[in-house]
């Protein structure tokens, strides 16, 4: 069975001097001074228990555009499953 496939992307611009985390192409986590700093601070993210699918760095001036997909599934609740 072939679903559709919604996309979304999100282009973020890092216009500060400041080394940027962004959490899911859309949610300002946390700035640093240093490539150093962000990376350690990155470091202490886990994924699985946050509530974003992927952490970047943005560097000062760097932009970055997330890409995400949803699969459209049909919706089962009208769907017979009898085995008559």
């Amino acid at each position: 069975m072939n679903y559709g496939k919604l996309k979304f992307s999100h282009t973020c611009t890092n216009e500060s001097e400041k080394y940027i985390l962004v959490g899911s192409g859309k949610d300002y986590i946390s700035e640093h001074d240093t490539p150093e700093e962000a990376a350690e601070a990155l470091g202490k993210i886990s994924i699985g228990e946050s509530k974003w699918g992927h952490v970047r760095v943005l560097y000062p001036g760097e932009t970055y555009t997330f890409e995400f997909s949803k699969r459209l599934y049909p919706d089962e609740s009208y769907v017979d499953w009898s085995l008559e």
